[in-house]
């Protein structure tokens, strides 16, 4: 890519996150898709123990994540959302026994990440809060995450970079700025 190609992030948006050297940076693989690990900690406004992401899991908590592994109570098919609106066996309860599921058996797919709107304001999980619930009730360290959307409000929302199509400068420095 050319220099004048790149998308130009304001350096005070990487002061959000304690400066550039702590910006997490992601490349595309092989596919093309934006797949890497990211501090766990930066999507502490995620947590589905605090805020129920799915309308048929009110009430799912880290104790009944806990009862579910001591039972060894498992769900092994993953959650539609699409499918929760003709099968209503899903309530608290099974989505604590995925999570128990996940707590055990890990997984390899990435939570999807969306950016929703350019300036970063506006950002969701789109897909995989069993898998960051899983995360979160293990303490782990990072998560492996999959990037969509408005790339250009990655490093205000999460603090990540994309080498391989931005860099930071003045933003007086970017031409598609209006």
């Amino acid at each position: 890519m050319e220099e004048d190609e790149f998308e130009i992030i304001a350096i005070e948006e990487a002061d959000l996150w304690g400066g550039p050297e702590h910006l997490v940076s992601f490349h595309p693989d092989e596919e093309g898709r934006l797949i890497g690990l990211l501090p766990l900690k930066r999507l502490a406004e995620f947590n589905p123990f605090e805020i129920s992401p799915w309308h048929d899991g009110e009430g799912v908590s880290i104790e009944g994540v806990k009862a579910a592994i001591e039972a060894s109570r498992f769900e092994n098919e993953p959650y539609s959302a699409v499918k929760s609106v003709y099968d209503r066996s899903w309530g608290a309860a099974k989505h604590e026994e995925r999570i128990a599921y996940l707590v055990q058996n890990g997984s390899d797919e990435p939570i999807e990440i969306e950016f929703n709107s350019p300036d970063g304001g506006s950002t969701s999980v789109y897909d995989g809060y069993h898998r960051l619930a899983a995360a979160i009730y293990r303490n782990d360290e990072t998560i492996r995450v999959e990037l969509g959307g408005f790339l250009s409000g990655s490093v205000t929302a999460l603090g990540i970079i994309i080498p391989d199509y931005q860099r930071l400068g003045k933003i007086e420095d970017n031409a598609l700025n209006f």
